[in-house]
């Protein structure tokens, strides 16, 4: 469950796909015990020093980058 600014979300997980939530370090949070299945968990912190410019990144780094996701939970 992840709440922020008054909404609350309840993410569930599913037995057949891998599920993704991803949430702000100022989001309230709560982790219920798995009772089924795995947990797997990437915790990082994004940091951008004093007016660094956007990039746009192009597609197919993007598709790149989902592809190996995939691969790396099938």
């Amino acid at each position: 469950m992840v709440s922020h600014q008054g909404q609350t979300l309840r993410a569930r997980g599913s037995a057949s796909r891998l599920g993704l939530l991803a949430f702000y370090a100022d989001c309230h949070h709560e982790v219920r015990p798995v009772k089924q299945g795995y947990r797997a968990v990437l915790t990082y912190n994004l940091i951008a020093h004093g007016g660094a410019p956007a990039t746009d990144v192009p597609d197919r780094e993007i598709a790149s980058l989902a592809d190996a996701v995939q691969t790396c939970w099938h």
